[in-house]
């Protein structure tokens, strides 16, 4: 088979937040996940938080688009 070569995992974070409304307040929770993104922690805890708010954001972006 020509042509296949190696394939690699890429990783591919989604979200879903349509239904979060209906247990809290979405903006809310997007003004305190960008506040924790902005700060200057370099850890683990805010990579994730920063990885979470651009899932969200391509969604809403997807979203836009339909």
């Amino acid at each position: 088979m020509a042509g296949l070569g190696d394939t690699v995992a890429k990783r591919n974070t989604r979200v879903n937040v349509e239904s979060l409304d209906k247990i809290l307040d979405k903006s809310v929770l997007r003004v305190r996940a960008e506040e924790i993104a902005a700060a200057t922690l370099q850890d683990d805890k805010s990579a994730r938080v920063r990885e979470f708010l651009a899932a969200w954001k391509r969604q809403e972006e997807s979203l836009r688009r339909y």
